[in-house]
């Protein structure tokens, strides 16, 4: 038994309400279930209304498995639980006093439905990475569409307030560091981010074009500078990152940090910092990138170091839109989700280990904004086991 399951049974009404009966005998009525807290810190349910012995009372409820719970999740000492009006347990092993207060308790250990449960244990105990892989296809593509949907759009939010987390560092900065970050991928954008802290941006603006990359390369800890260094330049004061961050294992050697990096500062001595702030709406910022990636490969000999699709594809989700998104927020330009969900549906979609998952479950995107939702799905879903938080996992519950 799971908190997630007795909440799903609450949310949904699926339990024998008519059946319920108060631990102490109290007669007792549901006149609202209350609205799921499913992200704030906080009782499980918030506005609900309960009748006991025809008095109403409106208020939050909090569900555990054992109503022992309460004590071992520290909730006596927290002032936000003192309104909670029902405590609804699986089990009610003790009596809960708060506030001074004895609270109204509810057992559903003889009430949930057993066919129920077993088929979410079932879905629980499968293999696969994606629990629900071997009936995906039974499921109407209404269903699969709205949670992708979901998923995307929250993973992009996500992305926007990872910018917004570092607006103190000031707007070139922070174009800076995002875009470090995105050339980092997942394995090394904490290294590349820690790089563009050591070396920020006022001062490697100062650095001609032509040096930018050793000084990258040497600030990174993983080259050394030839010569003897200008002592009157503050880039060679720069004490460099310790090697050991950058990681390489199970990458492809053009996905390598060093050539990574490289890569970067190229990019860098490209874009103009001041024009991609000007950008007003999505249509430009493809023109802007492309214009930009062109550019680049155009200059590189070696297809090795030239930008990838897949890899421009990943700097348009993780840094250039994101960007432009916090960007409009910060200076209250009208914008809208749909722009952004429009302008993801235009690019190809990616391909990594996560998306081969899927296609094993016979599950393909057509698009960027799709692959998103379903890497978002497999991470924040699937792989915590949130089926009841899912729209898939919940249809799945009512077949």
């Amino acid at each position: 038994m799971t908190e997630q399951f007795l909440h799903y049974l609450w949310k949904f009404s699926v339990l024998p309400f008519h059946h319920l009966k108060l631990s102490d005998g109290e007669d007792f009525t549901i006149v609202k279930n209350g609205e799921y807290n499913q992200f704030e810190s906080g009782p499980d349910f918030f506005n609900a209304r309960i009748k006991i012995n025809g008095i109403l009372w409106c208020g939050p409820i909090e569900i555990h498995v054992k109503s022992s719970d309460w004590v071992k999740h520290g909730h006596q000492h927290d002032a936000a639980y003192n309104n909670v009006i029902l405590h609804v347990v699986y089990e009610n092993d003790i009596q809960i006093i708060q506030n001074g207060r004895r609270l109204p308790t509810i057992e559903l250990k003889n009430l949930v439905p057993k066919d129920l449960m077993n088929r979410y244990n079932q879905l629980l105990s499968e293999k696969s990475n994606i629990l629900c892989s071997k009936r995906i296809a039974d499921i109407p593509p209404i269903y699969f569409q709205e949670m992708i949907t979901k998923a995307s759009v929250d993973r992009l939010e996500l992305k926007v307030q990872e910018i917004d987390s570092i607006i103190t560092l000031g707007q070139h900065q922070v174009l800076y560091t995002t875009l470090a970050k995105a050339f980092g991928s997942k394995v090394n954008a904490l290294a590349f981010e820690q790089l563009s802290y050591r070396i920020p941006f006022h001062i490697l603006k100062k650095i001609h074009c032509a040096s930018r990359s050793k000084v990258l390369l040497h600030t990174s800890g993983l080259l050394t500078l030839d010569g003897s260094p200008d002592p009157n330049s503050t880039v060679f004061l720069l004490e460099p990152l310790e090697p050991q961050i950058w990681k390489q294992k199970g990458l492809r050697p053009h996905s390598f940090p060093v050539p990574r990096i490289r890569q970067f500062a190229e990019l860098l001595n490209l874009i103009d910092l001041d024009t991609l702030l000007k950008v007003r709406n999505t249509s430009e910022l493809y023109e802007f990138t492309k214009d930009i990636f062109s550019q680049f490969n155009a200059k590189v000999e070696s297809s090795i170091e030239r930008l990838s699709l897949n890899f421009q594809t990943n700097l348009l989700i993780n840094c250039f839109l994101p960007l432009f998104i916090w960007r409009c927020r910060q200076s209250k330009s009208d914008f809208s989700m749909e722009s952004a969900v429009d302008f993801l549906s235009l690019l190809l979609p990616e391909s990594n280990y996560i998306l081969s998952k899927w296609q094993a479950a016979d599950v393909k995107p057509s698009n960027a904004f799709e692959s998103q939702g379903l890497i978002e799905l497999h991470n924040n879903y699937c792989q915590r086991k949130q089926c009841l938080s899912c729209s898939i996992g919940i249809k799945l519950m009512k077949e």
